[in-house]
């Protein structure tokens, strides 16, 4: 599993009240409120991003590790049950995706 620093996704600047590092893909700020400029129209297609998932060993959990290291992404995965997490990564190992 690899693990980086995660700044991409929230490089919107709101020009009302000056907060910055706003997320991409939000229409307003959360700050004043303010319309963002820009925002809704990111393209994720090719972007590998880095996502953390929690109770990601459950089954909604794990099939969206999955297919997120499917698509290139990198993937931070938490469960209360080393034990489930476990077994997750052996399976995804098994079907030849990169923890």
């Amino acid at each position: 599993m690899t693990v980086s620093r995660h700044t991409a996704g929230f490089s919107i600047n709101c020009k009302s009240c000056g907060a910055t590092y706003l997320p991409e893909d939000h229409k307003f700020c959360g700050m004043c409120g303010g319309e963002l400029s820009g925002s809704g129209q990111v393209d994720m297609s090719g972007a590998p991003r880095a996502f953390v998932v929690s109770a990601a060993a459950g089954g909604i959990g794990g099939e969206l590790v999955g297919r997120l290291l499917a698509g290139g992404h990198r993937v931070l995965a938490c469960d209360i049950s080393s034990r489930r997490l476990a077994a997750l990564s052996e399976r995804l190992v098994r079907i030849k995706i990169r923890w």
